[in-house]
Order: structure tokens, then sequence, then C-alpha cells
């Protein structure tokens, strides 16, 4: 799989749920070009209020350090406060993740299994922190910059470009993280391992604060698959 396999080489699941949780928190940037005044982690504390629901598709690349593109892969995603998580990965990798607000469902469909989870125990570190709206979790665990227009981080489709970096060296799933945006539209996550490989997210066709059913965040297990639980 493109997102969840370390083999391939890529990053490793629960690191790929980390990033799902990250665009999460991603999309409150969406106005924050525009916060001219405030810092740009104050500008972060000031947005997190605005985004209740998004829905977009994605096309994300994995880079090795010469930029060279290892794996890509395409799919939807959704999300819905609090903590409603819709990720489904599409093609001869398909891969569905799901979360209700309490429990994460990791449905491989190439290999007809699927992993459960308590979200709490799935993701106890910064990204979840920054979904649930602690806004003071910013400042305890980045530090985040806004970039020149010119930057060599995010693409040249990008007006604005904030960088991440984590203040906690134990969470060792990503270095850095920039997003870019064009205007006040969220265009690209990119992340940046300590391998030096990157995993680039592109969306398009996003839809911010409309309305979702909950039914979309429910996972039914289909039959004959295998159920892992991951306590």
């Amino acid at each position: 799989s493109l997102y969840l396999s370390i083999a391939l080489p890529l990053l490793e699941k629960g690191a790929m749920r980390k990033i799902i949780l990250l665009f999460c928190m991603a999309t409150s940037f969406a106005a924050a070009a525009q916060a001219s005044h405030a810092s740009p982690a104050a500008s972060l504390k000031q947005l997190f209020n605005t985004m209740q629901s998004v829905e977009a598709r994605f096309n994300q690349r994995l880079k090795n350090e010469q930029g060279q593109v290892l794996e890509q892969s395409t799919g939807r995603f959704m999300l819905k406060k609090p903590m409603k998580v819709y990720w489904d990965i599409e093609g001869k990798d398909a891969r569905l993740i799901v979360s209700d607000g309490k429990k994460v469902w990791d449905f491989d469909k190439v290999l007809e299994q699927v992993i459960v989870q308590d979200l709490s125990k799935a993701q106890m570190g910064a990204p979840l922190l920054l979904l649930t709206g602690d806004a003071k979790a910013i400042d305890r665990t980045f530090s985040v910059q806004l970039l020149a227009t010119k930057n060599t981080l995010c693409s040249k489709q990008s007006t604005h470009c904030f960088v991440l970096y984590p203040k906690h060296k134990e969470d060792q799933s990503f270095e850095k993280i920039a997003i870019g945006f064009k205007k006040d539209q969220l265009q690209e996550m990119q992340l940046f391992d300590p391998l030096g490989q990157c995993s680039e997210i592109i969306f398009d066709h996003l839809h911010l604060n409309i309305h979702l059913s909950d039914a979309l965040f429910q996972f039914k297990i289909p039959p004959q698959v295998d159920v892992l639980q991951n306590d």
C-alpha cells in the first residue's frame, strides 16, 4: 500500500493514521494567510473553530531524497468534527480508514483484513490533540513558520506555505510538515520523514463546512474478512 507499508518503502501504519489526523488539523489553516498581524501559531489557534467539515479528493506521491516518485495513489477524504474521518485509497492498493470519533477501522481491501482500535489508543500524540481542538497543544507541540512565497518546500501553485516542526523528539514519524495554500484554499501537504523521503499530498475538489451525515463515518465489517482487535 502506498500509505501503510514500510516495505514499499513507506510510512508505517501508525504513521499513516497520524498523517490522516494531521490532514484534519491542516484543513483548519484555510484562511491563515489572511491573518497578517498574527503569528502563524496564533493564526492557527484562531481557525480551529471555523472548520466543521471537509470533503476533498487527494493525490499522494512518495518521493525519495532525489525527488524521484516511488509510489502514488488517489482517493477521497471526508472529515467531520469531532474526530470523524473517512479516508478512501483507490486502485490496486485499495484501503479504507474510518473513524466514528471513538473507534478506528483500518480496512485493507487487498488482504481482506480490518484492524479495529480505540481512537484514544490509536493516536495519543500531538496530531490527535490538534484535531480535538486543543489550541494550547499547538504551542506545546509545534514550532510554526510562514515561509516566503518563493520557497523550496511548497509547490509553485501554493501562494502561502506554513511549516510545522515537532518540538518533542520522541515523535520520530516525521521531521517537518509543509502545508501550502493557493490564496485561501488548501493546496497541498508535504510530510518529511527521518529517512529523507517526502509524502506529498495534493488536494482538489475541496468543499468546506458542508453537511456530512454521521452514517458516512460508520464502518460495517464485510463478511469473511479477518478482524484484528488492536488493544
